[in-house]
């Protein structure tokens, strides 16, 4: 996926991505889906918009760091870089949907 594509696709909710789910797994997802998720994270953590990121350079960014890594390192690789960041993600969000259940 080329930038535009990336700016220019619909990003989907973490509902319909299921990475709220601490079951989630990306085993099987297309990379073009793997980023959308990752910029739905930094969409629902309002990251975008404290930080000020411009559409361009989130995607570009994002798409940068997927490419810089190995697809044959088994341990240390694109997918294990999601589940890191989907988890650090997942935490906080189902912390403050939590709370408002309270």
């Amino acid at each position: 996926m080329m930038v535009l594509g990336l700016q220019e696709a619909r990003i989907p909710s973490a509902e319909s991505l299921s990475i709220l789910d601490f079951h989630f797994s990306d085993f099987g997802l297309p990379e073009d889906v793997t980023t959308q998720a990752t910029v739905r994270m930094f969409l629902d953590l309002n990251l975008v918009q404290e930080f000020n990121i411009d559409d361009k350079s989130l995607c570009q960014w994002v798409l940068t760091v997927r490419r810089g890594y190995r697809s044959n390192v088994p341990s240390h690789n694109w997918s294990h870089a999601l589940s890191t960041a989907r988890s650090m993600f997942t935490m906080p969000m189902a912390t403050e949907q939590l709370q408002v259940c309270e």
